[in-house]
């Protein structure tokens, strides 16, 4: 059985590194940049939750001491308040009493609008809205208390414990509500401090993750690029080396089709080799066969010739008789003489014995 690619069937690895194998170039590249990305995302989210909360407890804690100010301002006007009701009894002249209260009254009215305009924890507000109608209740009480002495000193007199009185009542609730704020202060800044080092420790603790979430996922993605890369790398080198036997693992990815190819040409490397071995070994049977043939003829010739030279010299020898036999011919048909046949014979048989004696291949003459 074989897989998509091409290769040898494989069992399925459903684990990470089985998953991040079956994935391609693109998409492992993409798994650790996203992988990057979340883990920036994560740090950058905590570092921002923890920096608006900071700063909505530093928001707090500046509206508490802003607040905590504003109550010393108006504890400050309300004993102005006091002095100016007192000065009204002791003093003959209380015109310029008189004068001043207004500017001493507007105070008192403005930092109570500038309570009223901060952001604050609710029980801070209830105390601050509590001591706002006893605060106006003591600006009216001192309007009303100067004007009447300015008119007839004599007709407050009576009244005068009422002053300490009011007063009393607006600094206790003054004073219950400065230790309120104070303590709000000093809670808000300890939950500022507490943030500061969650901050601190759940960003470092987010990097910590994110660095070793990237490690478990990049060492998987990192050998699934690098491990396929290297015995790829290791085919064209036992190429360099004379080795055709080597194989690259074939996968899913780009790599992997690669390594096919790879592997598909290995192979028409290897068939075209033994097709050429199997072509070198048919010649060299055929060029040993040519070379039996060829000393064949060879021989054949050198025989052929040698009976050639035995034919030349029998045939040399045969038309050197014919021609000693036409010469006696020739000589018993001249007219006799005296001594002329003798003589004649005599050269003839001397002709023979100087003659050589024939070759063992010449053809023998048959007697007659």
């Amino acid at each position: 059985m074989a897989d998509i690619t091409g290769g040898p069937y494989k069992p399925c690895d459903w684990g990470l590194r089985g998953r991040v194998r079956q994935l391609g170039i693109v998409q492992k590249i993409g798994l650790l940049c996203g992988a990057g990305v979340v883990v920036s995302v994560a740090t950058g989210a905590t570092g921002v939750y923890n920096q608006l909360k900071l700063s909505d407890q530093a928001e707090v804690v500046r509206n508490l001491s802003a607040a905590s100010g504003l109550m010393h301002h108006l504890d400050t006007r309300e004993a102005e308040l006091k002095v100016d009701a007192y000065r009204a009894l002791a003093e003959r002249d209380v015109q310029p009493i008189v004068d001043d209260l207004p500017g001493d009254l507007a105070s008192v009215t403005d930092t109570l609008s500038e309570l009223d305009a901060l952001t604050l924890p609710v029980d801070v507000r209830a105390g601050v809205d509590d001591i706002k109608a006893d605060a106006l209740a003591f600006n009216d009480f001192v309007d009303t208390f100067v004007r009447d002495a300015q008119r007839d000193q004599a007709s407050v007199l009576a009244r005068e414990a009422e002053i300490a009185e009011r007063n009393h009542a607006v600094d206790d609730k003054l004073g219950n509500l400065q230790d309120l704020i104070d303590a709000r202060v000093t809670a808000e800044r300890a939950n500022m401090a507490t943030t500061r080092n969650t901050a601190r420790w759940a960003t470092v603790g987010v990097i910590v993750v994110g660095i070793v979430f990237l490690l478990l996922l990049s060492i998987p993605v990192i050998r699934a690029i690098s491990g396929p890369v290297r015995r790829v790398r290791n085919v064209p080198e036992a190429l360099a080396n004379g080795d055709l036997t080597q194989k690259a693992e074939r996968g899913r990815d780009e790599i992997g089709q690669m390594a096919a190819s790879l592997d598909h040409a290995m192979e028409s490397i290897r068939s075209s080799l033994a097709a050429v071995g199997r072509s070198s070994d048919a010649l060299a049977d055929a060029s040993r066969q040519l070379s039996d043939v060829n000393d064949g003829i060879s021989g054949a010739a050198a025989t052929t010739s040698r009976q050639m030279t035995d034919a030349s010299s029998a045939s040399s020898e045969v038309s050197r008789h014919v021609t000693m036999i036409a010469a006696g011919a020739e000589e018993m048909r001249r007219p006799r003489r005296s001594g002329g046949w003798g003589r004649s014979w005599r050269r003839s048989t001397s002709t023979r014995r100087r003659s050589p004696p024939p070759s063992r291949n010449s053809p023998r003459r048959r007697p007659r």
